[in-house]
C-alpha cells in the first residue's frame, strides 16, 4: 500500500527567530495542525499517489540514549545544537520495520547536522533524503510567518520526497535548486506515478 508516514522528531515545534541574536525569540507551533497541512499538500502535490497518510511522533531522546556522534552542541547558538543525519535516519528506519510505510517523512524542527569528507560535523541547508525516507529541518529555513513557513516547508518535503522517487534538479519545477516551483512538472508525476 502507498502510504506515507509522516514523523515529528520531538514531541512539540519550537522555532527561533534569529541564529546571529544572543537571546532569540522563540515561537511556538501547533504539530497536529501543522503536520496535517503538509500531509493533505503532499496529497495534492503528488496528485493522490499516496493512498493515506498517519502522522507520529517520536520523542527526543533522553540523554543516556544517545551518544555524542548523535547530537551536535553549538556553544555559541546552543539553539543551534542538534541531532545528526545518522541518528534521524536510524530511527525512522527503526519505527519502519516491516515497511509499514512506502515512503517516510521525517520532520525535525532543530537543526540536523550532517558529517561530510572535508568538515566534522556541518549544518544542513534544508533537508536531504535516502532511498525511502526524506528528512527536513524546519529551523534551518526558519520564516517568522506562520503560512510563509508552512508553504516552505511543503515544498521542501515534496522536493526531498521527490528524491525518494529517483527525480533529479530541474528548473521550472519543485525539484529545482533555487526557484522552486509550487508543483511538479508533468514529467516529474509520470515517473512518480509509473
Amino acid at each position: 500500500m502507498k502510504n506515507l508516514g509522516i514523523y515529528l522528531l520531538d514531541n512539540h515545534i519550537t522555532l527561533f527567530d534569529d541564529e546571529l541574536k544572543d537571546e532569540p525569540e522563540k515561537i511556538n507551533i501547533d504539530p497536529d495542525d501543522f503536520l496535517h497541512k503538509i500531509g493533505v499538500e503532499i496529497f495534492k502535490k503528488f496528485k493522490n499517489f499516496f493512498k493515506s497518510f498517519e502522522i507520529l511522533y517520536i520523542p527526543p531522546p533522553m540523554v543516556d540514549d544517545i551518544n555524542e556522534e548523535d547530537f551536535y552542541i553549538d556553544t555559541i547558538f546552543p539553539y543551534r545544537s542538534g541531532l545528526t543525519e545518522g541518528y534521524i535516519i536510524r530511527k525512522l528506519k527503526e519505527e519502519n520495520i516491516g515497511d509499514k510505510y512506502y515512503r517516510i517523512l521525517g520532520i525535525y524542527p532543530g537543526t540536523i547536522w550532517f558529517k561530510t569528507a572535508i568538515h566534522d560535523l556541518v549544518p544542513y541547508i534544508k533537508g536531504t533524503s535516502t532511498l525511502d525516507i526524506a528528512i527536513i529541518s524546519l529551523q534551518t529555513f526558519f520564516e517568522s510567518n506562520i503560512e510563509k513557513l508552512l508553504e516552505d516547508a511543503i515544498n521542501i518535503s515534496c522536493h526531498e520526497l521527490g528524491h525518494t522517487f529517483g527525480l533529479e534538479h530541474h528548473e521550472d519545477c519543485i525539484m529545482s535548486e533555487r526557484d522552486k516551483k509550487p508543483f511538479f512538472c508533468r514529467e516529474c508525476l509520470r515517473k512518480i506515478h509509473k
